[in-house]
């Protein structure tokens, strides 16, 4: 009998492997993140919000973008030094070049570099 087009086993086996010299290390993901550069889209709430906080108590700097909600973005940049970052909200429509150059400017102008992009905003279609 086939299912999608692929042959259904009769049977089936389990593999199981013995694996006694496994070790395992803990990498730190955010040990080189302080001093660093982020632009967030879609940073005013949500999990561009969450991802600002947590860039914040990196040590990092954020521009964080928003289109219509201002005071998200601000209580986003406000949380983002409350932590020990350093935060500026910027609005623009990244569904366009000039929109994405206002981020990349900003970024340059208020901390001299730019080292992330997360690219989080959503759009309506």
């Amino acid at each position: 009998m086939k299912a999608h087009g692929w042959a259904r086993p009769n049977r089936v086996s389990i593999l199981l492997i013995k694996v006694e010299s496994f070790q395992s290390e803990e990498i730190d993901m955010y040990k080189d993140l302080e001093n660093k550069v982020a632009v967030i889209t879609g940073g005013s709430k949500g999990i561009g919000n969450a991802i600002a906080e947590r860039f914040g108590q990196e040590g990092m700097s954020v521009v964080i973008n928003y289109n219509s909600d201002e005071k998200g973005a601000q209580e986003a940049a406000d949380n983002v030094k409350a932590q020990g970052g350093q935060a500026v909200i910027v609005k623009a429509d990244i569904s366009t070049e000039e929109g994405n150059q206002a981020l990349l400017d900003a970024a340059i102008e208020h901390f001299g570099k730019l080292d992330v992009w997360v690219n989080n905003a959503g759009m309506e279609i």
